[in-house]
């Protein structure tokens, strides 16, 4: 055993009383043979070096400074127990506990000492055991032993001293025996007794001690007698010796005659005396006492003349007031000054006049602090002096723990030096009382998790836990385990060997898997079982086994759900478990209602009748005469209104006219009809500038791209259109091009490798121009394409960043404002106070730098912005007309920008007919063919289909 000669120190300690019994025989020759045993095992292995150091179970070897335990006799390392000292206490004042025993001590050992202590440094030599000084060992063998130990310095306990002690009397004295001395050999505690009857007299004086031979006083006398008291007028019961016993002379009445008598008297009784006194007309006002003899008179008088000669106050003799006392009966004259006797508890006198008895409470109203300081009291003397004065005050300030209020009515948090000036209770000297001290229980958790801090509320890290368990810590197999003694809240390492527990299913699985503790169940049984599934209809085959219990066919219950007009629709489940769970039906109750003859859409109401006051909410489809157009409406019916038929019609729109249109020409023409095209909702748009400039630059790679597009469009089965990898420009392009054929744009992979692709939207359709005919014919007035284009985000793709034409469906201008619209002059109206000219023109060239424009005040707030280029004038006034009422009112310079046309002064176009069109507006479906939309200025709205041509649709040819 490592350190071993703890169990030896047990037995060492154990027995006292029998070892006196036996006489020091028995007992001391086995001590003896154990001592001897640990000393000479310990010699042995620390000759050989086999001895293991318990902390760092390393071997003791004779070079090594070493350091034993007195107690538990285990030898350490020096520097071994001094890291130890260091690590467990942290403070050079905090006591310390050995590793061998847990015996607490204060020092922490510095010096390396042979084992009797009397050498420094012992070196070693030849036949000695090593870190011993080879001299005699001299150790003290017990408290009370004068015998030295005789051996030669040695490890472990000294043998018990084998010589007599001093003869010993027993209790009484009348019989001695001799002791043997040793280590438990005890003066006082070895003393016999005799057994004789002890005969001592007992302090009533009458009675001896019955008990036998005993140490110490004897006890009381057990014996009871009647007393009486001193007058003789009570008597009581007590103990022999109880009282104090006194000569007393007492009067008695026998036969008429009165009789003194000496008795013994033990206690006071508490009557007054009331014997005469010697003046024979003043009484003893006395409490029971001891009577003298008869003859002897009982007490002076206290207002015997001789004893009373001046007034009350002792100012005044009483001749000198003019009435001299010559008897007791006489009064004591007032000398009617102020009494100015010292009162009781202060330094203030009685100004009371001359007067008897004694002088009243003191009334002298006196200032008086309360007990924190904050507040002065006006209080008469005698009751400053009974209470302690308290205020109102509530102290706010936190304990020294900083975690609780004091919370104290006038608390004294604040102390007076020597000169009077208050002191902060923080500033107070280390050692001083600190009203603030929390007196309150840490109870904070350990970082053992197991036990709490039972120290005084403080502030920082709670102690470590000195708690320590000195029972074997194993797993649940018993293979991995930590020796005591080991400290609270340690956990025991994983242990890393196969887990012995038998599963409750009983199969055997060749995949282990480590111990773990009783609380973590073992993995799940993955062995494959044949299982009835939860509905008991089918025999599931290869389920595992922790999954049999719960083993689903995946078939659906439909059992008839207590509602009676639906079944359940659960997946299988288990028979016993009811199909709604105790919840309502909530399917749909799909009915159907008698206005209209829809299902019912509310949740299950069964047996309760359909609710048709609320309109329904079906979808109807409704459709043109033409059967082109097609729209989805509410229902809307109830009871109380019917849907009639003839709302499933819509009005045919402008579409509608042109696709009847095509349809006869076609008949006419014998060509293939193109009416069945997706034309439905579409509006007037336009290409823009730069769509149309790159299309004629790249007009072949142009029309591949429009073939691809066009048999997408007519593949209805491709979501999505994947374009080969090319340049960035390309790109970009394509990104403009994607919403004219209500395509969504987005670019993929990486460079070199990037690529663009359209994905198909609700609102795929072919243009019924396309941009390579658009090229040629760019005077064309109109053209038509979908109205429904959504435009790429510009998160999905960044190839159109230094291009003109990104985002083509935000800045692509109408086709009034591109071919119809002429703008002569701008009217920058309501501009900023103060504003003059040069100030407008630096603000215009920051925004339109190299602009030929010229300005013309037509007032204080309004200014004629005009072009000095005569052949791009409508061109450069829209563009500067959507650049400066974007930007002018932002800047707080200009109210509004508007185009102006010198023919039609007094009707000038509405604000929105010079904002660029969005094509994502889209036209209601519920307005007429003839209605113009409205997001249109009204120079496009108000134009009619004459001004189409009539073979555009041979563009495409």
């Amino acid at each position: 055993m490592v350190g071993g000669g703890r169990k030896f120190n047990g037995s060492l300690t154990a027995n006292n009383e029998a070892s006196d019994s036996d006489g020091g025989g028995g007992s001391t020759v086995r001590a003896n043979s154990e001592s001897q045993d640990l000393c000479s095992s310990l010699s042995k292995r620390l000759a050989n070096s086999s001895y293991e150091c318990m902390i760092c179970c390393d071997k003791v070897r004779t070079r090594h400074a070493i350091w034993h335990c007195d107690k538990c006799w285990a030898i350490f390392h020096i520097g071994c127990v001094q890291k130890w000292v260091k690590s467990s206490a942290g403070d050079q004042s905090a006591r310390w506990r050995c590793p061998g025993c847990q015996h607490e001590r204060a020092a922490a050992p510095s010096h390396y000492v042979c084992f009797c202590g009397a050498s420094l440094d012992p070196e070693p030599a030849r036949g000695n055991t090593p870190h011993s000084c080879g001299q005699i060992c001299g150790r003290n063998r017990g408290p009370h032993c004068v015998h030295a130990c005789p051996l030669p310095c040695h490890p472990g306990p000294c043998p018990p001293c084998a010589a007599m002690a001093p003869e010993q009397w027993c209790f009484c004295g009348r019989q001695s025996h001799q002791p043997r001395c040793g280590a438990d050999y005890d003066p006082v505690t070895c003393i016999q007794s005799c057994d004789a009857v002890c005969g001592e007299m007992l302090g009533c004086g009458r009675h001896a001690c019955e008990q036998s031979c005993h140490a110490g006083l004897c006890q009381p006398c057990p014996h009871e007698e009647q007393q009486q008291c001193y007058c003789g007028q009570h008597t009581r019961m007590a103990r022999c010796g109880d009282g104090q016993a006194m000569q007393t002379f007492v009067t008695r009445v026998v036969d008429g005659n009165k009789i003194t008598a000496e008795e013994t008297g033990y206690y006071d009784c508490g009557t007054i005396c009331g014997e005469e006194l010697g003046c024979g007309i003043h009484t003893c006002e006395r409490s029971c006492h001891p009577h003298p003899r008869a003859g002897i008179v009982h007490g002076n008088c206290p207002l015997d003349p001789a004893v009373v000669k001046a007034c009350h106050c002792q100012k005044k003799l009483a001749s000198e007031l003019g009435s001299p006392r010559r008897k007791c009966t006489d009064a004591v004259p007032s000398c009617g000054q102020q009494c100015e006797r010292r009162l009781a508890g202060c330094l203030h006198t009685c100004k009371e006049t001359c007067h008897a008895g004694p002088c009243p409470p003191c009334e002298i109203k006196i200032s008086a602090t309360c007990g924190c300081g904050s507040t002065k009291f006006q209080i008469e003397c005698h009751k400053a002096r009974g209470s302690e004065l308290q205020c109102e005050k509530v102290c706010s300030k936190m304990r020294v723990c900083k975690r609780h209020q004091c919370s104290v009515r006038c608390c004294p948090s604040d102390h007076t030096d020597m000169s009077g000036v208050v002191v902060p209770s923080e500033r107070i000297a280390p050692g001083v009382t600190d009203p603030h001290q929390c007196m309150l229980i840490c109870g904070r958790k350990l970082r053992c998790k197991n036990h709490q801090c039972g120290e005084l509320c403080h502030r920082g890290a709670c102690p470590p836990c000195r708690s320590a368990t000195f029972d074997e810590l194993a797993c649940s197999c018993g293979r991995t385990r930590l020796y005591p003694p080991i400290a609270c809240g340690t956990a025991l390492p994983p242990c890393h060997f196969p887990c012995q527990r038998t599963r409750e299913c009983g199969h055997y699985s060749l995949i282990t898997h480590e111990c773990h503790p009783d609380s973590t169940p073992c993995p799940s049984c993955p062995v494959l079982v044949t299982a009835q599934c939860m509905c008991g209809g089918k025999e599931m085959k290869n389920i595992p086994c922790y999954r049999s219990h719960a083993a689903s066919c995946g078939s659906i219950c439909n059992k008839l759900l207590p509602c009676g007009g639906h079944r359940c629709q659960r997946s299988c489940h288990r028979a016993d478990e009811p199909c709604l769970r105790g919840q309502p039906c909530k399917q749909v109750c799909k009915k159907p209602r008698k206005a209209c003859g829809h299902p019912c859409s509310l949740a299950c109401h069964s047996p309760a009748m359909c609710d048709e006051s609320k309109p329904c909410d079906a979808l109807v489809t409704m459709t043109c005469s033409c059967e082109r157009m097609t729209a989805q409406q509410v229902c809307g019916a109830t009871t109380a209104t019917v849907r009639s038929p003839g709302l499933t019609r819509i009005a045919c729109n402008e579409v509608c006219k042109i696709a009847e249109r095509n349809r006869r020409l076609a008949l006419a023409l014998d060509i293939k009809d193109r009416a069945d095209a997706p034309l439905a909702g579409l509006v007037r748009a336009t290409y823009t500038d730069d769509l149309l400039q790159f299309s004629r630059t790249h007009i072949s790679w142009v029309r591949d791209i429009e073939a691809m597009a066009s048999a997408f469009i007519g593949d209805q089965n491709r979501a999505t259109l994947h374009f080969a990898p090319m340049k960035q420009q390309f790109r970009a392009f394509l990104h403009a091009l994607g919403p004219f054929y209500g395509c969504r744009s987005r670019s993929m992979d990486y460079e070199p490798l990037r690529s663009a692709c359209w994905d198909r939207t609700a609102q795929a359709t072919i243009p019924s121009i396309s941009l390579s005919n658009a090229a040629r014919y760019a005077q064309v007035p109109q053209m038509i394409c979908s109205n429904q284009i959504h435009t790429a985000d510009d998160s999905d793709f960044d190839d159109s960043a230094s291009h003109d034409f990104d985002l083509p469906a935000r800045v692509v201008s109408s086709v009034a404002d591109r071919l119809r619209r002429k703008i002569d002059y701008l009217v920058i109206s309501d501009l900023r106070h103060g504003l003059v000219e040069a100030e407008l023109r630096t603000e215009i060239d920051k925004l339109i730098s190299s602009a030929p424009y010229g300005l013309r005040w037509m007032g204080e707030d309004d200014v004629e912005m005009y072009c000095t280029d005569i052949e791009a004038r409508n061109e450069c006034l829209i563009k500067w007309e959507a650049m400066l009422k974007s930007k002018l009112p932002r800047l707080g310079v200009a109210g509004m920008v508007r185009g102006v046309r010198v023919a039609a002064k007094q009707s000038v176009l509405p604000k929105e007919s010079s904002s660029f069109l969005s094509l994502n507006t889209k036209r209601p479906e519920s307005s007429a063919a003839h209605d113009a939309p409205a997001s249109l200025p009204e120079s496009v709205a108000g134009s009619s289909d004459d001004n189409i041509p009539e073979d555009w649709e041979s563009l495409n040819a």
